[in-house]
C-alpha cells in the first residue's frame, strides 16, 4: 500500500563536502604500450588516453573526487545525494544504519562519472566493478575502500546536519 504525500517540515541544513576515492593500481607504462596495440578500440583508446596523461603530467591520477550532499528537513526526511552511478548496496546500508527520519538515497547527484561499486562488487568484479572504468575513461577500478570512505563521510555529515541548530551550507 502506497502512503499518502505528507508535509515536510524545516529548517533546511545542509552539508556538501568531498572525499577523494582511490583507484586501484593503475596499469603500468608497458601495460599501456601494449594495449594501445589492440584491435579493440576501446581498450586501445583507453590506453592512449592514459599515456597521453603519463607524458603530460608525468604520472597518473589515483583519486577521484567524490562529492557527498546531505539536505535534512526539519526532523521530517533525511536525503542523502551521491555523485555518480551508485549501487543499490549504498541505499541499502545507509538505511540500515542512519536511525532517524526517513532516509532517501539518490545517485547521479552533482557529478555522473561512471560506477561507484560496493566493495562486495568490487570482490564480484565484472563489468559495473572493473571493466566500465576503461568506457569512462578512469585510470583503473577503484579501490575496496571506497565503500568505506562514502559512507563515513555520509555519517558525518548526516551528524552536522541532525544537529539541531545547524544552518547554512556547511551545517555550521
Amino acid at each position: 500500500m502506497i502512503s499518502p504525500p505528507r508535509p515536510l517540515g524545516g529548517p533546511l541544513r545542509l552539508a556538501l563536502e568531498e572525499v577523494s576515492l582511490p583507484f586501484a593500481e593503475p596499469p603500468t607504462r608497458e601495460q599501456l604500450e601494449e594495449r594501445a596495440k589492440s584491435n579493440n578500440q576501446y581498450v586501445r583508446r583507453h590506453a592512449e588516453v592514459l599515456l597521453k596523461e603519463l607524458e603530460q603530467t608525468g604520472g597518473i591520477r589515483r583519486t577521484h573526487p567524490y562529492l557527498v550532499h546531505v539536505v535534512q528537513f526539519g526532523d521530517d526526511l533525511t536525503m542523502v545525494a551521491l555523485a555518480g552511478e551508485v549501487v543499490v548496496g549504498y541505499s541499502l546500508r545507509l538505511k540500515a544504519e542512519l536511525a532517524g527520519p526517513p532516509v532517501w538515497v539518490a545517485g547521479y547527484s552533482n557529478d555522473v562519472f561512471g560506477y561507484v561499486p560496493t566493495a562486495r562488487i568490487l570482490e564480484e568484479g565484472g563489468y559495473e566493478a572493473v571493466v566500465s572504468a576503461m568506457y569512462y575513461g578512469l585510470p583503473a577500478p577503484f579501490a575496496p575502500s571506497v565503500e568505506k570512505l562514502i559512507v563515513a563521510k555520509v555519517h558525518e555529515l548526516v551528524g552536522k546536519v541532525r544537529t539541531r541548530g545547524s544552518t547554512g551550507r556547511d551545517g555550521k
